[in-house]
């Protein structure tokens, strides 16, 4: 557009050969843009995660008391679990004394079924299933010996007690369990009462 200039001083005209020369001239950046200042575009990537930051830490705590609790209640059943075991080692080593005990729960099973075949007619479990239904109900009871005879069949056990109320009531219970039950002597033992019951058959 320079190369046409007509008139001097504060009249001199621009002339321009077309008019996107004359545009090109006259042109300014407009101020306010869509692309920048507060209309600037911007990742909102971020502001997502700080949106779910908290919900994903109170997560992530919540998982971890969850795991914690399943461990403790793991490690508490493991520990029962073992008590228990040497309970019923214990048990066996006790009724049969010198033993070598491999797994006291099947050895048990296979000592009893061996009882019972002996027994011939099988008394014996159903009688030591009532004792034990009886002995549930009424806490307190601790058998220290078993004694089974054939022939006639008799089931002798030596028990101890804290007093003669509670023998008492156990009897009642074996009684209500349909066994004819008939109650030994007993006297008083380490601060309570020990003696032998002895079980001959049904009640009629």
């Amino acid at each position: 557009c320079d190369e046409g200039l007509l008139g001097s001083g504060e009249h001199v005209i621009t002339q321009c050969n077309n008019r996107l020369q004359a545009f090109a001239l006259g042109f300014q950046a407009l101020p306010l843009s869509l692309l920048s200042g507060a209309y600037l575009l911007k990742d909102e990537s971020g502001e997502a995660l700080s949106r779910i930051r908290w919900p994903l830490i109170l997560l992530a705590v919540l998982l971890g008391l969850h795991w914690l609790s399943v461990g403790l209640q793991a490690y508490s059943a493991n520990r029962d679990a073992d008590t228990l075991d040497e309970a019923m080692v214990a048990l066996y080593q006790q009724v049969f004394p010198g033993s070598r005990v491999v797994n006291a729960r099947s050895q048990m099973r296979s000592q009893l079924n061996a009882l019972e075949s002996a027994g011939g007619k099988g008394l014996m479990m159903p009688w030591l299933e009532k004792v034990a239904a009886a002995s549930k109900s009424k806490p307190g009871i601790t058998l220290t010996q078993l004694n089974y005879e054939n022939d006639p069949a008799v089931l002798k056990l030596i028990l101890s007690a804290a007093s003669y109320e509670a023998i008492d009531q156990w009897l009642a219970a074996l009684k209500a369990q349909g066994l004819d039950v008939e109650r030994g002597a007993f006297g008083q033992q380490d601060g309570g009462i020990a003696g032998q019951i002895s079980i001959r058959g049904e009640s009629q």
